[in-house]
């Protein structure tokens, strides 16, 4: 708040700070100091010297141990200053002084890192009547934060604690008492602007972040708005690199200004101070909604608001006339006008208390428990804003919305339940694993594996879990400013959906974690995504990330990270994604650890533990690991005594060893037991019985399980059905109407009149633990869900438990497979009952407000819409007959297929893997492959041809789905009625021999072309694909062969998508397409262009396609030369991505312009010396015809190129050819050596020193 006279910086006793403006560059603090007492000045102590913003001189700030004489007359008006003569050290040198002053009004300059350090301007702003500098000094003190803490705290994320930020302040007169200004909000904020003008560098901005005070937020707020409203460039460049905010009791809506009003009286300065009172609502509210606009979207700008809790002292009068802070005290900015900013930021990290008064809340000490929160949130803030440059420099095009959308794209429903939902260690168990001797060799390693393996139940989640948490709380403790190590897990949960159970869904969940956490190390995937987008269309709709990509960014990341910072990586249940997939998994973890070893630069450490069963993994000295069933015993003996403690009068003394004892390891089997005992011994059982109870139970936990399903109910074994079977979790409420659900019942309230129904979620929990005989359990959390207790219980029942009960309740033997097919066909029933049900039926027609209700009035109806089909396909899968499906779906009328079809796209959108408008139940059993209702529709009385040969929404038929899906039994069923059109089109034009071509499928290819009733030159209407396009694409060569064989193939209409073929085999290296269709002969696809201007041959040198390009240039028809959009050859591609093979193939033939140039005037050289591609410059220099001094239109050789990106190899080859010259300037006045310093790529500096040496 306002610093009064007698409240003014610097108290009598307290040693005042001057500013020393335009040291000279080669001065240092001791130079500085000398020339001061050389100039009767005692006693000087030069606390910060730094480079002066205009880049002309230096400044410092200096006390003194008494003020000098000389200075004592100035302190009256701190804004004079003195000047002290600084002789010139020649005739021709203009004379100099150095300027002292107290005022610090303008710029002063705190701290300057070296250039190449210099990646973030962190600006300081005081409050109304505060002082420049004096404001952020501890009070009766000589420690200055931002002076002497804060540039030394906001370092780089890689470790090295490099400070990465120029520290400056910007002063403003702003004193109240007897002041003659009248400057306004507007003024104060244009003066602001003018000064952040000047941080321009090289015609660019350095991200930029503001502290600011008081009113100093307000003078910020005005001048964003100026930015915003700004049409000049330069503004435009600076209003981007504001990046973020730290708010210090900045008044947004007003401040307590009562006390202040009589101090100011009827003075110019008096609007000024009304404009920011609490009461000037209409000001600050015009500023604030004027202020929200200026800055980008998420991610892009960030604001954190730091607001006082302590009253201050407000401002009196003393009998003599003099203001003093004496006054009652008052709260001057109240915590809702200092934090009302962006809605967005409301959390811990956008918001922060600090312990002190309205002015003391920007002072603080050495120590200062207050200034550790700020110093989090800023340096929180910094590095941020460096890495959003980093991501601007070098994929320009990504936002930081985009990289939300990216993380988006990865992310999934529970992705990260599966943990909360594995039990904490009891108390007093686990701790044993950090003691053990294998546990602290894999801590201790640089990279090491962990493999915690177990019998199923032995406690191999839980015990991951507590190591997990305690590494993670660790870290935590001992790094707290944001750059300790990066912790990622994964779960696997066989009993949850589908991406909770396969290495698709881990690499999802990884890659989301290291983009939240990183996002610079996976900048190459959001320009996957952003490019996807923009090129194919919305993901999940146009396209979809794939395995073997996904694991490739992962990899590619851990590099990056490992640079910086250690990883750890927690997967557990890895057997529960499938044997296969499991020993697929530690065969990658084991290929990953052994790169990184051999990759001797990275000196972080990678550590990997996961736990799984005992599959026979393969064993090696990196896979270190602990068998849990020999190590657990105590465990097991803690969780028994605990749990039995408190039933010492009802169970023996005996029974805890027993259970200890018989256990063998077995966690989740001591559990169970003991819940058996504690119901033994409640119920009134004596101790005889419950020893021999105990006895009697089956050691192994299957034939425990075996134990307790007998005398299960049909009840029971419905349920087992749904927890076995649902295509995911189903919640309480869903599980409650699956089970209501049955035959005789054709409305809802008919099932809830049924004897059986359960009424609510309570009972039905109590219902579930009752029928399951304690196997099945409802989970805590946000999305409590049904499951089983244990993945051992599931696959007990789909091994052989479920066959078995039929067996027992029905009556009916059948084997395993045949059990789980009939309950999917069952379940597919239901939902189909479900969703025809009278009261579901009448919604179709109901108005919008009651369809927005329609989900929580019909808890089950989204599981049943989007699950039936799945349940039938999956019973078709063991070969269940589908009896009664066509009843039930009231086939041929169609009439339940058209409700279901409304049902779903209405409640969850259109999208190309749901059900289109006009499918009948011909067109889905031949897209999903069904084949049990295709062969019941065929062999049924009611089939018609109309329906077999049926159009839907997309024009698609039956046939055509069958093709499209690569269902060649159903395609050849459909074929067989003679009752399809067989060339017939959807809206797109795409014919079945256009899908087949696409997939590949030979056989039904072969098919096809037999009935002579196929166009085979076809195109769609989208992107002109043509069979033979299709088939040259995807390098289905028997396909081509095929097509090619017919003789029919079009090459003669003009533009014809056939003449393309060549040019995308050769995109994507088919070698032995490229031959089949060069043998036909057709030399006008030899130079065909596509839209970018790529011919064959620059597609297969571009992507380094070595055989491709050799079988294109043996033709001696290709346009060796030729340019692309940017004016790049096949040469150019291929030396700008490093195909040495590719370039030696151009090079040999003679004929490539060797110093060709694109649109940017560079040249192969330039390209592959600017990304680093060592053996393809050793190539081009050997040719000895290369113009080693082209310079690209930034006036940049190959020698700057590589200097600046820090390729130390193709420095030596260019420098090795003693015809460079060092000394060439690109446009903004930088040679290869400026540029290797200011990179910091120390070992290229060296080079070029010496070779400047050599030449001289």
């Amino acid at each position: 708040m306002a610093s009064l006279p007698s409240d003014s910086y610097g108290l009598p006793r307290e040693r005042r700070t001057f500013r020393v403006r335009g040291v000279p560059h080669d001065w240092n603090r001791d130079r500085l100091g000398s020339f001061l007492m050389e100039n009767g000045y005692t006693s000087p102590s030069v606390w910060s010297l730094a480079k002066e913003i205009h880049g002309r001189s230096q400044t410092a700030t200096v006390t003194f141990q008494d003020v000098p004489s000389q200075l004592q007359e100035r302190l009256a008006d701190p804004a004079k200053g003195i000047a002290l003569y600084m002789p010139s050290s020649d005739q021709h040198s203009r004379p100099r002084s150095l300027m002292l002053d107290t005022a610090f009004l303008g710029v002063t300059t705190l701290y300057a890192p070296p250039p190449q350090d210099h990646k973030v301007d962190l600006i300081a702003i005081s409050g109304l009547g505060g002082h420049p500098f004096g404001s952020f000094k501890e009070r009766h003190g000589e420690h200055m934060w931002l002076r002497d803490a804060l540039p030394y705290d906001v370092t780089e994320e890689d470790g090295d604690d490099r400070p990465m930020s120029r520290v400056t302040i910007y002063g403003y007169s702003s004193t109240l008492f007897q002041s003659n200004s009248f400057q306004n909000l507007e003024d104060l904020g244009t003066a602001f602007h003018q000064y952040l003008r000047k941080l321009v560098i090289e015609g660019a901005f350095k991200p930029i972040v503001v502290i600011a005070h008081s009113l100093g937020g307000l003078i910020v707020k005005q001048a964003l708005i100026t930015l915003y409203k700004s049409k000049d460039e330069k503004d435009k460049k600076l209003l981007q690199a504001m990046y973020g905010i730290a708010f210090f009791g900045v008044p947004h809506h007003g401040m307590d200004i009562s006390s202040l009003i009589p101090m100011v009286e009827n003075g110019p300065n008096r609007f000024l101070l009304e404009s920011i009172g609490r009461f000037s609502s209409q000001i600050l509210s015009i500023q604030h909604r004027e202020f929200l606009e200026t800055l980008g979207p998420p991610g892009e700008s960030k604001i954190i608001c730091f607001y006082e809790t302590r009253m201050s002292s407000t401002a009196k009068k003393d009998e003599r006339g003099n203001w003093n802070m004496s006054g009652p005290a008052a709260i001057l900015v109240s915590k809702s006008s200092a934090t009302h900013c962006r809605e967005r930021e409301n959390g811990s990290q956008s918001i922060c208390a600090i312990d002190r008064t309205h002015s003391e809340m920007v002072k603080f000490g050495p120590e200062d428990d207050e200034y550790e929160k700020v110093i989090e949130l800023i340096q929180s803030l910094a590095r941020k804003a460096q890495e959003n440059e980093e991501l601007r420099r070098l994929f320009p095009q990504i936002t930081e919305e985009q990289i939300q959308k990216c993380l988006q794209s990865l992310a999934f429903e529970h992705m990260e339940t599966r943990a909360s939902g594995v039990n904490d260690a009891t108390s007093g168990t686990c701790k044993w694993i950090l003691q053990h001797k294998t546990y602290i060799s894999w801590i201790a390693s640089h990279y090491g594996l962990l493999w915690i393996k177990g019998k199923p139940g032995s406690g191999k989640s839980t015990i991951l879990k507590y190591a997990f948490s305690h590494q993670h709380g660790l870290s935590s403790t001992t790094n707290s400013t944001g750059n300790g190590d990066i912790f990622l897990s994964f779960f696997f949960h066989g009993r949850g959906e589908e991406l909770q159970k396969t290495p698709f869904g881990l690499l999802r969940s990884l890659l989301h974690q290291v983009l939240r956490q990183v996002p610079k190390a996976l900048l190459d995937l959001v320009n996957t995504f952003v490019q996807n987008c923009q090129n194919i269309g919305n993901y999940q709709e146009k396209w979809k990330w794939h395995l073997n990509d996904l694991w490739r960014f992962l990899e590619s990341s851990l590099l990056r990270v490992l640079a910086i910072r250690p990883v750890w990586l927690f997967i557990d249940a890895l057997d529960e994604c499938g044997e296969e997939h499991a020993k697929d998994l530690v065969w990658k973890f084991k290929l990953l650890i052994q790169n990184m070893t051999s990759r001797s630069t990275f000196g972080k450490q990678l550590r990997i533990c996961f736990s799984c069963r005992h599959y026979p993994i393969l064993s090696s000295p990196d896979l270190l690991e602990v068998c849990l069933e020999r190590e657990n015993r105590g465990d097991i003996s803690t969780y028994v005594q605990s749990e039995l403690s408190s039933f010492g009068k009802f169970i023996p003394i005996t029974i805890p060893g027993l259970i200890i004892d018989r256990a063998s390891g077995i966690f989740l089997w001591a559990e169970l037991v003991v819940k058996h005992v504690v119901d033994l011994g409640l119920n009134g059982n004596g101790p005889k019985k419950i020893v021999a109870a105990v006895h009697s139970i089956p050691k192994g936990l299957d034939e425990l399980y075996d134990e307790l399903i007998r005398n299960m109910t049909p009840a029971s074994l419905k349920l087992i059905k749904w927890i076995c079977f649902a295509t995911r979790p189903l919640s309480v409420i869903e599980l409650r109407w699956a089970m209501a659900i049955n035959a005789n019942c054709s409305s809802l309230r008919a099932c809830q009149n049924a004897d059986d129904y359960v009424p609510d979620n309570r009972r039905m929990k109590n219902r579930i633990v009752k029928l399951s005989k304690g196997l099945a359990e409802v989970t805590t959390g946000d999305y409590p869900i049904v499951q089983f207790i244990h993945q051992s219980v599931k696959d007990f029942f789909t091994d052989k438990g479920l066959s078995k009960l039929v067996e027992e309740i029905v009556g009916d033997s059948m084997p395993p497979d045949a059990a789980i097919g009939m309950s999917h066909l069952e379940l597919s029933k239901i939902c189909i009952q479900y969703f025809a049900m009278e009261e579901i039926v009448r919604t179709v027609q109901v108005t919008s407000d009651e369809k927005r209700n329609r989900q929580a009035g019909f808890p089950f109806l989204n599981y049943a819409i989007h699950s039936w089909v799945s349940h039938l396909k999956e019973s078709d899968d063991y070969n269940i007959a589908p009896d009664g499906v066509l009843e039930l779906l009231d086939w041929p009328l169609g009439n339940l297929m058209s409700i279901w079809i409304h049902l779903h796209n209405e409640m969850n959108g259109y999208s190309d893997d749901g059900p289109i408008e006009n499918t009948n139940l011909e067109h889905l059993a031949a897209r999903y492959g069904i084949q049990g209702v295709m062969n019941a529709i065929l062999q049924s009385d009611g089939m018609t041809v109309i329906g077999v040969d049926s159009k839907d929404g997309l024009g698609m038929t039956p046939l055509a789905w069958a093709v499209k899906s690569g269902h060649e039994a159903i395609f050849k069923l459909l074929l067989a009625t003679d009752q399809v059109e067989i060339d017939t089109k959807d809206i797109n034009n795409q014919t079945p021999l256009l899908f087949a071509a696409k997939r590949g499928n030979e056989a039904i290819v072969n098919i096809l072309l037999a009935t002579k009733q196929v166009d085979i030159n076809v195109e769609d209407n989208q992107e002109g694909m043509t069979p033979l396009l299709s088939a040259a694409t995807n390098g289905y060569e028997a396909v081509v062969k095929l097509l090619l064989a017919t003789g029919q193939i079009d090459f003669d209409t003009e533009d014809h998508g056939n003449l393309y073929s060549l040019l995308l085999a050769a995109w994507n290296g088919h070698e032995t397409i490229i031959k089949l269709l060069l043998a036909t002969g057709q030399a006008e696809m030899i130079n065909l262009t596509d839209s970018n201007c790529y011919t064959p041959l620059s597609q297969a040198s571009k992507n380094g396609h070595e055989a491709v390009v050799e079988l294109l240039l043996a033709t001696g028809q290709v346009r060796i030369d030729s340019k692309d959009l940017t004016e790049r050859t096949p040469l150019s591609l291929a030396a700008e991505n490093g195909h040495e093979a590719v370039v030696k193939l151009l090079l040999d033939t003679g004929q490539a312009d060797i110093n060709s140039k694109n649109f940017s005037s560079r040249t192969p050289l330039t390209l592959a010396a600017e990304n680093g591609h060592e053996a393809v410059v050793k190539l081009l220099l050997a040719t000895g015809q290369v113009d080693i001094h082209s310079k690209d239109h930034y006036g940049r050789t190959s020698l700057t190129l590589a200097a600046k990106y820090g390729h130390e190899a193709v420095v030596k080859l260019l420098l090795a050819t003693r015809q460079v010259d060092i000394h060439s300037k690109d446009h903004s006045g930088h040679t290869a050596l400026s540029w290797a310093v200011m990179r910091s790529h120390e070992a290229i500096v060296n080079l070029l020193q010496r070779y400047a040496l050599s030449r001289s």
